[in-house]
């Protein structure tokens, strides 16, 4: 069966996967994506099914079906319809479903200004919660929540949010974990589900956050050792931790060289990232003494098939024309950034920005 494929609606960018569309919208036409984000309006598809719609162009609905996603700009505003009443600063559970609450804004804020930094393995710039897979949103929201210290009963709601996460990524288990599928499984071929294993990582990592402060309602990392594990093997099964794997998950299809090139590297180095960091997690379960014996040896520094990430000089960047300017800066310091990723794409930087440059001149 041949790969599914994404249609950008703005230009004739296809990707393989919908996270990938996702992105290069968001990197490639932030300014039409965010005119439709504030328009609030459900597209004509979404009204026509009664369905959600979260405004974006194109939506959810209409991405997942590789329907024509169209706006009826003439009818009522549809912002009354669409916007779901704002959460209330009292309240202490956080729904995460909701996601036009201004405060999930407000904890993916905090999230990105305190954990970040030290677990760097989302990308900030093109990361939008109401584009994201809820589940990491939650994920995200959860954390935001421990890091805001100064809101009442922030960090009872974030441990109420990890135990329901731990609810969810069992119920959920047979859907994202593989770590017993035979190599001819159909689920081995389908896109690797890239955002509920970030959320898992993080769910983790919080669990070693707070066995460190030994907080009195949170269970200890002996609980979740074995998502832990099938985590791992789930990777490995799919061939996650491979660079060779990587660049083919995220090849683009019939996109312009430099916007390939870009999603590509984004998605690449987001992988990348999420690999390593799992490693680090793995070793502090490990220290802690919590994995079986016979598991020890299931994440070593052999399975991690690819380069070191790049630098956080290329990786916080805020937008596309920061992000090239900056490999500019890199280049004429003599540095080759990215250049593994180049060649396995077939092109380098030279011609992603000549192809940039002639773009942008061509749009003036």
């Amino acid at each position: 069966m041949p790969p599914a494929k994404f249609s950008c609606p703005h230009c004739e960018c296809e990707y393989t996967r919908r996270d990938s569309l996702r992105r290069h919208i968001k990197l490639h036409h932030r300014d039409k994506d965010l005119k439709r984000l504030r328009a609030l309006a459900a597209c004509v598809n979404c009204k026509a099914r009664k369905t959600k719609c979260e405004g974006s162009a194109p939506c959810d609905f209409c991405l997942e079906r590789g329907l024509q996603c169209k706006y009826d700009n003439g009818g009522g505003s549809g912002a009354d319809q669409a916007q779901p009443e704002p959460a209330t600063s009292s309240q202490t559970t956080i729904d995460c479903t909701n996601l036009w609450s201004p405060e999930i804004d407000q904890y993916v804020e905090a999230y990105f200004a305190r954990f970040h930094p030290t677990w760097s393995f989302l990308h900030k710039a093109t990361f939008s919660p109401r584009r994201e897979l809820p589940f990491l949103v939650q994920a995200v929201v959860m954390i935001g929540l421990w890091a805001t210290t100064q809101q009442s009963g922030a960090r009872e709601a974030a441990i109420k949010l990890h135990e329901k996460m731990r609810v969810s990524i069992r119920e959920q288990q047979k859907k994202w974990d593989v770590s017993g599928c035979k190599d001819d499984d159909p689920q081995l071929q389908e896109a690797w589900p890239i955002g509920t294993s970030q959320a898992i990582l993080l769910f983790l990592v919080f669990t070693t956050m707070l066995e460190t402060r030994q907080e009195a309602a949170a269970p200890s990392t002996q609980n979740d050792r074995d998502i832990l594990i099938a985590l791992v093997k789930s990777c490995r099964k799919r061939g996650m931790f491979s660079h060779e794997n990587m660049i083919t998950q995220f090849r683009s299809v019939g996109a312009r060289p430099y916007h390939a090139t870009l999603c590509a590297w984004v998605s690449v180095e987001e992988m990348k990232r999420f690999a390593a960091a799992l490693y680090q997690v793995w070793r502090l379960y490990e220290q802690s003494g919590v994995l079986p014996e016979d598991e020890a040896e299931l994440l070593e520094d052999e399975h991690l098939q690819f380069p070191m990430p790049d630098g956080e000089f290329l990786w916080d960047a805020d937008s596309e024309a920061d992000l090239l300017r900056r490999i500019g800066e890199e280049k004429s310091r003599g540095a080759r950034p990215c250049e593994k990723e180049m060649q396995w794409l077939g092109t380098s930087w030279d011609d992603i920005l000549t192809d940039y440059i002639r773009q942008r001149e061509a749009a003036t």
